[in-house]
């Protein structure tokens, strides 16, 4: 009986090793956050509205979000200042990030890693090439993303007037925490 035991348990566990990991991950939850820290103001938003893929083998990802999907401004007329006058998101309403990871760590392993994504980051209608260092963590199946970095609205024909920097900041800080499972 023990070495019927014995021999499941073998099997099992060789089993549950050797099963295939997943090359395609796919979004499951994300937050995406930006702040504006400017002298009279600061304007806080976010959104759970981020989609996006993640070929492990390859190392590649492509990610999309609906700009006017950010919610949390201190009231309406902020949203609205932010979506018409600065984003303009009936004419831009989605930014991306296409590209690739740097450094030849596999993701197939459970563990955490830091790595620096390369790809073209497309918002306001203007792309830009940027890198940008990203924590990852690889537990129970799915891979945890966690990202900061800075934005220059100028940098995809954000215009800020001398005026207005008041009010919002030329820089914006953008937090991203992405769940990735197989898909």
């Amino acid at each position: 009986m023990y070495r019927f035991l014995l021999l499941i348990f073998v099997i099992s566990t060789f089993t549950s090793f050797n099963r295939p990991f997943a090359n395609n991950f796919v979004t499951s939850d994300a937050l995406v956050s930006f702040v504006s820290k400017a002298n009279l103001e600061t304007i806080t938003a976010k959104s759970k509205e981020l989609k996006g893929t993640l070929d492990v083998q390859k190392r590649t990802f492509a990610i999309t979000m609906s700009i006017a999907s950010f919610e949390g401004f201190i009231n309406a007329l902020q949203k609205k200042h932010f979506c018409e006058r600065y984003v303009e998101s009936a004419k831009f309403p989605t930014a991306t990030f296409k590209g690739k990871i740097i450094e030849d760590i596999d993701l197939s392993v459970p563990g955490s890693y830091t790595f620096r994504s390369k790809g073209i980051l497309m918002i306001h209608g203007v792309e830009k090439e940027r890198i940008i260092e990203v924590k990852a963590v690889v537990k129970n199946g799915q891979i945890l993303i966690d990202s900061k970095f800075p934005i220059v609205l100028e940098d995809h024909g954000i215009k800020i007037s001398s005026m207005n920097t008041i009010v919002i900041s030329k820089t914006v800080s953008v937090d991203a925490k992405i769940t990735l499972i197989p898909g």
